[in-house]
């Protein structure tokens, strides 16, 4: 990057810019001596930390203190036996205390920064400030930088007996002054200094009536600055302690320097640390005022793709610009009308190129990404010069001969107006070889025209293509946005006419243009055209398309409130029958009680049989009524939902352990048994529910590690393992048969079943222990009660077991 480049891309602004960011004079150094990176590598480290400074500056204040300069001092310093003033010992010790500040706060742990403190402590190493040393000289400098004697022990009673002197001197002045026979004898009310003693301003008349030393006589002769002698002996006494307090200050100042010289080593690193530090919040401060982004860096060869770019300098007034440049294309004719944006656009691509390789971020919207270049050369501008006899076209060849002596693989060339200032004819040669050997080299050229043979060349050469600044035709004005893939007119004649040239020669110039238009023209108006009729096309089918996801989306919405209104159901109609079957099954064992502790009567046995009559007239009016529901539900679910595809249906027959989908809404189970209507108890989880045959589809059983199925064992099916991917020793049953083991063996199994219970998150299970004597029924019973997760233990109902078999409810935790 020449000089000249950064000249003509105004870099230096957007560099003056950060050094007015910067609180240190190493670090405005360290920005102006600054050199771009062209490695990938240590540019990528670099902008990292730049982010994470940006991202703590948006979150945090500024750490930075003020940091004097310092430089001057640090070399008289040097030189032993050297004596620092006052306000230079005070301005260095400001700068550690400032330094020890700044990376103290940085190296601090931040919950809100991890990654920015990590790679300040991987810049920083292990540079330490000598803060207790500073601290401990600059407690004797007032905030004006001034030496204060009282802050030092030995030195504060001598500057006590000063001021005591002071204070009698002026008093003894007023009381000469004020005294009522020497009045009329002062040109002045207040004494006066001369030569560091106070004297009194006597009017020249009354000289003899005072004695005392003269020691000034004004300007005009009329005052005498005299020394009367009851101030002598004051004024001399006051001058000894000034000079004792003076020397001892002077001690107290060199040992200060003494110590200061001691500390030189380590500043050394201290403020190449502090320039850095101020450096990268610099470039974060910088980063945050204008809304920039870290842009992504493009591998070797890849392209430029800038997304919202605005040029640094045009402030809100800039027009977001998209330019993207894949990695086929090695060159870019940017054309369209004056004053359409065209060099604007080819500024801000070279200054956003020359901000990413300083490492600064750059202000665009995500997703711009940028290469990294080894030179950029740009000409851009008016290169005339009188001085130098230069034309505008020799001005330009100039500027691209020193182009050409850097150009190479990985090189950024920067064109405007090239083949202009001479014959266009000759212009559009010399440029489409220019361009031709820039692409051979293997550079990136990006240049702007108007000539049409330049524009052609995109439609012959695969390695270039045209872009275009857009022109509103309704408005008659550029919008300063750039259209890629299509060449632009000049639009030389609207523009014309819009600044006030005569209508009458913008007509007879169009008349002209008509008759001599060229080829190239009339293709650049037709594809203006398709262009816009494409465009109108593509906005169309997105409209339909936002349509279609909005109706999409309403159908998944109508789904899901159907499926929450079923779950509601269901789980409202379990709650019911669970009630209702605690009710049953707390009446059926107050019946058996009876029946076991009275006699049997022709009314119990009625009484009995009415109770199971009800019992089963109520189970089947809650199935019609579930069914009945559950019917309406999937009508309307079919009706509505969005096609589902299901898992290819099976033809096996509907038999106990055979496992099957209900529908409508998916779920799987398990067929335990056929009721006596012809519906199924499916146990699904730890729930087991009553469906009708046409609601239960086949599929697959689910294997596992070469298990086979229940069914696939033999048997029937009365209870339904509940694989949980625990080990088998924990896998819950829904039934367990304890007939045949002693009670000790039952207890142990039973232990075994409440735990896999719990595993499983299965709430009841039924456990067969016989009748027999009554010794493992009545253990079991016994354990089952003080188990703190059984809720209640009850007898089957007469069918199903009656009191060889208990039905264990768990608590819900």
């Amino acid at each position: 990057m020449t000089p000249h480049t950064e000249q003509v891309l105004e870099f230096g602004v957007v560099r003056d810019e950060l050094v007015a960011s910067c609180r240190s004079t190493e670090a405005a150094a360290a920005l102006r001596n600054a050199v771009f990176f062209t490695e990938t590598t240590k540019l990528a480290h670099h902008l990292e930390i730049v982010g994470e400074a940006e991202r703590r500056l948006r979150t945090h204040s500024d750490p930075r203190g003020h940091f004097p300069d310092i430089e001057e001092a640090l070399q008289l310093l040097a030189v032993e036996g050297s004596v620092l003033d006052e306000p230079d010992i005070a301005e260095v010790t400001s700068y550690i205390l400032a330094a020890g500040s700044l990376v103290h706060e940085l190296r601090t742990e931040d919950a809100d920064c991890p990654r920015f403190r990590l790679l300040i402590h991987e810049l920083l190493g292990e540079v330490e400030v000598p803060v207790r040393a500073a601290s401990g000289i600059r407690r004797h400098f007032d905030p004006t930088g001034r030496f204060d004697p009282d802050t030092v022990p030995e030195l504060k009673e001598l500057a006590t007996t000063l001021r005591r002197l002071q204070s009698d001197i002026s008093r003894s002045a007023g009381v000469l002054m004020r005294d009522s026979s020497t009045q009329e004898m002062w040109t002045s009310d207040q004494p006066t200094q001369r030569d560091g003693r106070t004297v009194l301003p006597l009017n020249a008349d009354h000289r003899g009536r005072l004695q005392g030393i003269v020691h000034e006589l004004s300007a005009t002769g009329r005052t005498v600055f005299i020394e009367p002698p009851e101030l002598l002996t004051l004024n001399n006494e006051r001058m000894e302690a000034e000079s004792r307090l003076r020397h001892a200050m002077s001690a107290k100042l060199r040992e200060f320097c003494g110590i200061l010289r001691g500390l030189l080593p380590e500043l050394a690193p201290v403020r190449e640390a502090v320039a850095e530090l101020d450096l990268l919040l610099a470039k974060g401060e910088y980063a945050v005022r204008h809304n920039c982004i870290i842009p992504e860096i493009s591998p070797d060869g890849g392209g430029l793709r800038l997304i919202g770019a605005r040029h640094p300098m045009l402030g809100s007034g800039a027009v977001p610009i998209r330019v993207e440049i894949d990695s086929d294309t090695r060159a870019l004719i940017v054309s369209g009308p004056n004053t359409g944006g065209k060099t604007v656009t080819l500024k801000t691509i070279g200054l956003f190129v020359l901000m990413h390789q300083f490492g600064l971020p750059v202000p665009a919207d995500p997703g711009t990404s940028l290469p990294v270049f080894q030179s950029v050369g740009a000409d851009i501008g008016d290169e005339q010069s009188i001085s130098a006899s230069l034309s505008t076209f020799s001005g330009h060849i100039r500027a691209i001969s020193d182009i050409l002596a850097h150009v190479g693989s990985q090189s950024l060339v920067l064109l405007d107006e090239l083949g202009a200032g001479t014959d266009p004819e000759d212009g559009a040669s010399l440029a489409t070889a220019l361009l031709e050997h820039f692409i051979e080299v293997g550079a990136l050229c990006i240049l702007t025209t108007h000539l049409g043979a330049l524009k052609s060349l995109a439609f012959t050469h695969n390695a270039i293509r045209n872009a275009s600044m857009e022109y509103d035709q309704a408005a008659l004005a550029p919008t300063f946005r750039v259209v890629s893939g299509v060449p632009g007119s000049s639009h030389a004649l609207e523009i014309a006419a819009r600044n006030g040239l005569p209508g009458e020669i913008v007509q007879r110039a169009e008349s002209i243009r008509r008759e001599g238009r060229t080829e190239l023209d009339q293709v650049i108006a037709d594809v203006l055209s398709l262009r816009e009729k494409t465009q109108k096309e593509a906005d169309l089918a997105e409209q339909e398309r936002n349509k279609y996801l909005a109706l999409s989306e309403a159908l998944n919405e109508r789904e899901r409130e159907l499926e929450r209104r079923e779950l509601e159901l269901r789980k409202g109609r379990v709650t019911e029958l669970e009630e209702f079957a605690a009710e049953s099954r707390r009446r059926l064992e107050q019946l058996v009680r009876e029946l076991r502790e009275a006699e049997i009567t022709k009314e119990k046995t009625q009484e009995a049989r009415r109770f199971a009559t009800e019992t089963q007239d109520r189970i089947d009016e809650e199935k019609h009524a579930y069914h009945q529901k559950h019917d309406e539900l999937l009508k309307h679910e079919r009706a509505n939902r969005l096609p589902v595809n299901y898992e290819q249906q099976l033809t096996a027959p509907l038999t106990p352990g055979v496992h099957v989908r209900l529908l409508p809404e998916g779920k799987q189970g398990v067929l335990v048994r056929k009721n006596r209507d012809g519906s199924w108890i499916v146990s699904v989880g730890a729930l087991r529910l009553s469906c009708r045959a046409e609601h239960l589809q086949p599929m697959q059983a689910p294997t596992k590690g070469g298990q086979k199925s229940a069914a696939e064992r033999g048997g029937r099916v009365p209870a339904y393992e509940y694989d949980t991917g625990a080990p088998t020793s924990l896998r819950a049953s829904t039934e367990i048969d304890l007939r045949g083991q002693s009670l000790n063996e039952a207890i142990s199994e039973l232990e075994r079943q409440l735990d896999a219970c719990l595993v499983a998150g299965l709430c009841s299970f039924s456990v067969i222990h016989g009748v027999g004597e009554g010794v493992l029924q009545k253990g079991v019973r016994a354990y089952l009660r003080d188990r703190p997760e059984v809720e209640d233990v009850a007898y089957a109902r007469p069918e199903h077991g009656g009191f060889g078999k208990s039905i264990v409810s768990l608590r819900n935790n």
